[in-house]
């Protein structure tokens, strides 16, 4: 395969990832002033399942559609202000967690460490989403802690747990790169 046909592949995958992420992404369950979505969801799951080439572009864009208005992220809400509210500090920690976890699937193909990647993933999202939430709303990271984080333990392991399946599935049903 031509170096070009790779890129052009690469492209229309993370154009279909950002689109997943775009139309699954708004829909929320509310659980106070934060709540749950499936956009944790997609990206571990198109982290897991493509390279780093694909997966951080189609983060990329996603967070770029929400940023210049379109109404993408959880709640059906667009534009810069998105990053400047309480559950901002989740949208930008959403690439520094692809990065890690896409990367870390290419680096080895071990379950553990496949499972590793999505805790640590996790882990980045909570921690700049609560002490993001702590800073902006004026509450101590306990407080923040309990409002922020906490409610989603649960709901969280389990995304992780079907990210990891989805992603194994389409892994199988892509076409090998060369």
């Amino acid at each position: 395969m031509t170096h070009r046909r790779k890129r052009l592949r690469q492209l229309i995958q993370a154009a279909i990832s950002a689109s997943l992420l775009a139309v699954l992404s708004p829909w929320v369950i509310p659980i106070g002033p934060v709540g749950i979505t499936l956009a944790t969801l997609v990206i571990f799951t198109v982290a897991l399942a493509t390279p780093p080439t694909v997966a951080l572009p189609a983060v990329a864009l996603y967070l770029a559609l929400g940023a210049i208005g379109l109404p993408v992220f959880a709640g059906f809400v667009g534009g810069i202000s998105a990053f400047t509210s309480v559950t901002g500090g989740f949208l930008l920690a959403y690439l520094p967690a692809t990065a890690i976890l896409s990367l870390a699937g290419r680096l080895s193909s071990r379950r553990a460490v496949t499972i590793a990647a999505l805790i640590l993933a996790e882990i980045i999202i909570s921690v700049f989403g609560c002490l993001w939430y702590a800073a902006i709303s004026e509450l101590s990271l306990q407080a923040a802690f309990t409002v922020s984080v906490l409610p989603f333990l649960i709901p969280d392991t389990l995304k992780i747990l079907l990210a990891l399946s989805l992603s194994t599935v389409i892994q199988k049903r892509l076409p090998a790169s060369p």
